[in-house]
């Protein structure tokens, strides 16, 4: 999943919405992040890295990381990845109960408010993040190919992610079906991740 699926799955603790969200940007073993980070963070960093396995290895997602052309498949898990938010975003009253812009900007609030807590890279780059508005902009294929295009500069080779917004546009019907059967899964298991971590 990427950044906006993370946050909401998260659920409105914001600690938890903030660890989640992390998990991007952090790396290192749990034990290695103690102190750093109070409990609650950490405990969503370790959410957002079950969520990214268990992600990986469903039926639905591996079926759409399958349909993306082969000159873009070694990045497909990404590409589904945004191709999901994608659907999340033009889904949303379907699987969140709030506002989307309104969500979107008390999280930006939360981030700003926790810059401390911010990896240097992330703490940096935070007025960019916020003024793309990086969670709100996959609504549309103009939104998907800035993405792409943000990410691929941090690749070694960036032309594996040129055309992927046309690789969404392409399958979004298989990739929308893909994922409203594989996100109120991911939903319903995360509430019983965090069941299961209260005790």
């Amino acid at each position: 999943m990427n950044y906006l699926a993370h946050v909401v799955l998260a659920g409105p603790d914001p600690e938890a919405q903030l660890g989640n969200f992390l998990g991007d940007f952090v790396t290192g073993t749990l034990a290695g992040l103690r102190g750093r980070y109070p409990a609650a963070v950490l405990a969503g960093i370790a959410l957002h890295r079950r969520i990214d396995a268990w992600t990986d290895a469903h039926p639905r997602h591996r079926a759409s990381c399958a349909r993306i052309h082969p000159r873009h498949r070694r990045l497909a898990g990404v590409i589904v990845d945004v191709g999901y938010d994608h659907v999340l975003t033009r889904r949303w009253d379907q699987h969140v109960g709030e506002a989307r812009e309104a969500f979107i900007a008390a999280f930006y609030r939360l981030l700003e408010e926790n810059r401390a807590l911010l990896p240097e890279r992330l703490s940096r780059h935070l007025p960019r993040l916020i003024g793309e508005n990086w969670l709100g902009c996959y609504g549309d294929r103009d939104g998907l190919g800035v993405t792409f295009t943000r990410m691929s500069r941090r690749l070694r080779r960036p032309e594996l992610l040129v055309g992927a917004e046309a690789e969404v546009a392409r399958h979004y019907g298989a990739l929308e079906a893909d994922f409203e059967a594989f996100f109120p899964e991911l939903q319903a298991q995360v509430r019983a991740w965090q069941v299961e971590a209260r005790g």
